[in-house]
């Protein structure tokens, strides 16, 4: 086994520590030697824990983030232009010859229709006739002569049916009557409910834009760096204000491999790095045989 001593700038630290856990051949351990005792005096204990805690929270926020862009596609999968389509099912279902000759017509809720029902029977001379809009809400006709017409404001005013003139403007209403100008609003609340849908589909597609850059924001860099503080933090390594210093072991078959990991190092920071090698020393505790698994302060 060789002992290797890497001193270094401290902002040197982490590619170094970061290629000698990728390589797994050094067993890192706590620094020794008379040439660096003096350094125990003004040895640093970095805080990683402040750095650690704002990566943490970045990640937090961006997995808030994500949650907030996943309602905002529920909610834009719930919002199809829900008023144009109220209107043109409305438009839909009233007939120009049904709305000229009934006594009153307005808007039920489905779960009151057979209460409903039930009450206009009992007169003989009134009939109805029902037309659903949508599985909540369905049109009730009346038909049957003007003396009832009081009857059926009650029956309305008691079972919460929403008056005709309530649910659609005087225009609508109006357009219900002339059959051709009819046929050409319906058409034009189609369009608008195409673009409308076309406009939901491109915000959905830029929320789940939004959703992979975040995840792959966490994925690709908070993690990695929050893996690289908790490795920091956990590294036996002698740090001062000015320099730090790395000591460990490697066994001697794998020197080549060490050192081309140290001329990696190198190239990647721009810098030489001073590494000093020696044998080991008498009463020196000597790992026996070559790390099977990754030093816990890599995982």
């Amino acid at each position: 086994m060789k002992k290797f001593t890497i001193i270094t700038l401290p902002e040197h630290e982490r590619p170094i520590l970061e290629s000698l856990g990728k390589a797994r051949m050094a067993h890192l351990i706590e620094v020794t030697g008379p040439d660096f005792e003096r350094f125990r005096e003004v040895a640093e204990k970095v805080d990683f824990e402040e750095p650690k805690e704002k990566v943490e929270k970045e990640r937090e926020e961006a997995e808030k983030a994500i949650e907030e862009a996943e309602k905002a596609i529920e909610e834009a999968k719930a919002r199809l232009a829900e008023d144009i389509l109220r209107r043109l099912a409305y438009l839909r279902a009233l007939k120009p010859e049904e709305l000229k000759r009934c006594l009153a017509v307005g808007v039920a809720q489905s779960t009151l229709l057979r209460s409903l029902e039930e009450h206009v029977k009992r007169l003989e001379d009134v009939t109805y006739r029902m037309i659903e809009i949508s599985p909540d809400e369905s049109f009730l006709f009346v038909f049957g002569p003007e003396e009832r017409g009081r009857w059926i404001e009650t029956l309305f005013l008691v079972f919460n049916v929403k008056d005709i003139f309530d649910v659609l403007s005087t225009r609508d209403i109006l357009l219900v009557l002339d059959l051709e100008i009819r046929e050409e609003t319906i058409k034009k609340y189609e369009e608008e409910i195409k673009e409308n849908e076309l406009a939901r589909t491109r915000e959905i597609k830029k929320y789940n834009e939004d959703i992979e850059k975040l995840q792959r924001f966490i994925e690709s860099d908070l993690e990695p760096r929050l893996h690289i503080l908790e490795t920091l933090h956990r590294a036996p390594v002698l740090r001062t204000e000015m320099i730090s210093v790395i000591q460990g072991w490697v066994p001697t078959e794998n020197m080549p491999e060490f050192k081309e990991t140290i001329v990696g190092v190198e190239e990647d920071i721009g810098e030489r790095l001073l590494v000093q090698y020696e044998d080991s020393h008498h009463g020196e505790e000597v790992p026996t045989r070559r790390p099977t698994i990754r030093p816990k302060f890599f995982d």
